[in-house]
């Protein structure tokens, strides 16, 4: 399981965990991405998919029912999610053997730990700025506090870093993704995705 993860919202979280979703969904590997923030859902809204797969899988329903495709992206399941379900139970249900990405929720609070303390692996997804690289900091920190290793951070919106920014980066890789229109489809962008989950995959 790999959560995307990020302390501040606006970064392209769900982007990014629809872009992977979608890398993933060519090579025919049947992923499964997760709502993981209950405060402010969205991912069943940009993926196309309904929104009651994860209090249903909470509630002890089998994970082959609840899951939906997403109609913008064929071959992507998602577990959608009202605002409040219990992400942790529906989490603690979700045994599989099929690539599972977790949409996190941006800030500190326990909503935003509880995708870190299930999965395995986490990407921390940021914006070049100040406030948004503190945050991703902190986030990596978190992820290691719990005990998930960290893949690497993904700078949405920008072609490179200056060293100053890298440098302040706790994590061996960055990856950045330049400003696109359709970035969950685009083939520069799908490229660095595709080395995400390579490193993922290899971890």
């Amino acid at each position: 399981m790999l959560a995307i993860a990020g302390g501040k919202g606006g970064t392209g979280k769900t982007t990014t965990a629809l872009g992977l979703g979608t890398v993933l969904a060519r090579r025919r590997r049947d992923p499964l991405l997760v709502e993981g923030d209950v405060g402010m859902p969205n991912l069943h809204l940009r993926a196309g998919a309904s929104d009651d797969g994860l209090a249903s899988l909470a509630a002890g329903a089998s994970l082959d029912a609840v899951a939906d495709e997403a109609a913008r992206f064929p071959g992507v399941d998602v577990l959608g999610a009202t605002q409040g379900a219990d992400l942790d139970a529906a989490l603690r249900r979700l045994v599989t053997d099929r690539p599972v990405i977790v949409d996190g929720a941006a800030g500190a609070a326990e909503r935003a730990v509880t995708p870190l303390r299930h999965a395995d692996h986490a990407l921390v997804v940021t914006r070049d700025s100040p406030a948004a690289l503190t945050d991703a900091i902190k986030t990596i920190e978190q992820a290691r506090a719990v005990g998930t290793q960290v893949v690497g951070t993904l700078v949405s919106r920008a072609s490179d870093v200056s060293d100053e920014v890298a440098g302040t980066l706790p994590t061996d890789t960055i990856y950045c993704v330049p400003r696109v229109d359709k970035p969950v489809t685009n083939r520069t962008v799908r490229d660095v995705y595709s080395r995400i989950l390579e490193r993922w995959i290899n971890a």
